[in-house]
């Protein structure tokens, strides 16, 4: 069964056990774990911490492979905390897509937002300020493009 959130990252550190670097970064208080202290800690190879970042990177994959099934993109850009990580989460995503997803869409790409952490807040910000269709979100270069455009005009 999937875990997600911070909780998720809490019970799946606990249930491993030997998350000693994880448990470092999050001063020795399992509740202190989040998405951000997983990435660190796996990149710094911690046993534990590259376990449940590939497992969420799976999850992350079989959703984007449903997804994929369904709207047939050309791209899914993610963005977001653990995206931060790198090649370790965003691998393990592009690798489980194709065993999930059906043959017309196994080559769709997943990449890793350009505005990083932010670009969650700056689509929270778009979508508030004027709703968007998806013909005119397709119009615009990338996701980013649009949002940061949109930002800009709102500031004149």
């Amino acid at each position: 069964m999937p875990v997600a959130g911070r909780e998720g990252y809490r019970r799946e550190a606990a249930a491993a056990g030997d998350g000693q670097a994880l448990l470092t970064l999050a001063d020795g208080d399992p509740s202190h774990i989040t998405a951000r202290t997983v990435s660190e800690a796996a990149a710094g190879g911690d046993p534990s911490a590259v376990r449940i970042l590939r497992r969420a990177a799976r999850y992350v994959g079989i959703g984007l492979a449903n997804l994929a099934n369904i709207l047939d993109p050309e791209l899914f850009v993610l963005g977001g905390g653990v995206t931060s990580s790198g090649a370790l989460f965003l691998d393990t995503v592009r690798e489980t897509i194709p065993l999930h997803a059906m043959e017309p869409v196994r080559q769709v790409r997943v990449e890793r937002a350009a505005l990083g952490e932010d670009v969650v807040l700056m689509g929270a910000v778009a979508l508030i300020a004027e709703p968007v269709s998806y013909t005119h979100l397709r119009a615009h270069a990338t996701p980013e493009h649009f949002v940061c455009r949109r930002l800009l005009e709102k500031k004149k």
